[in-house]
């Protein structure tokens, strides 16, 4: 009697040849390319959302502030426009690198970074 080996029958197919192997295998390619492409799809239009919120975000925050520093221009505080502009700048969750405010004929009044 001989000894066979049991991956590898006399006659038989190797087991890295066999349609089970093969079907797993295509299935599990399958999926995980379908996987990755709807990533990709949620991620984009997670990333447009945001964009779109930014804009949205920056653009009311900008209305605010310009209604704020109307009356501290008008009376010319300096020192209320400096704290208004540094409170902006510093508050938790700004989204604000820098803030200049220009006077009437163009020339830079005030400036102030992010601390």
């Amino acid at each position: 009697m001989t000894k066979t080996d049991p991956d590898n029958p006399p006659g038989g197919v190797p087991w890295y040849n066999r349609v089970a192997l093969r079907l797993s295998l295509s299935i599990v390619v399958v999926i995980i390319i379908t996987a990755l492409t709807v990533a990709s799809l949620i991620l984009r239009d997670e990333k447009s959302t945001m964009e779109r919120d930014l804009r949205v975000r920056t653009r009311m925050l900008g209305e605010i502030i310009a209604r704020q520093m109307i009356e501290p221009i008008l009376y010319e505080e300096n020192f209320s426009l400096h704290s208004l502009l540094k409170s902006y700048l510093n508050a938790r969750d700004s989204i604000l690198l820098y803030g200049s405010i220009y006077d009437k004929n163009g020339k830079l009044f005030l400036t102030s970074r992010q601390a």
